[in-house]
């Protein structure tokens, strides 16, 4: 991979925010049971 163009730096930046995304809806699965176990009570 040639790092001196732009191309692979878009990549990373590209990869970087799917890792984000996959992160916050992780978070938000692992929010989401306990945010229906609320609605259940109410």
């Amino acid at each position: 991979m040639v790092l001196d163009k732009g191309l692979p730096v878009g990549l990373e930046f590209g990869s970087f925010l799917d890792a984000i995304l996959v992160i916050v809806s992780g978070g938000i699965l692992q929010l989401s049971p306990h945010m229906h176990t609320k609605e259940r009570k109410l």
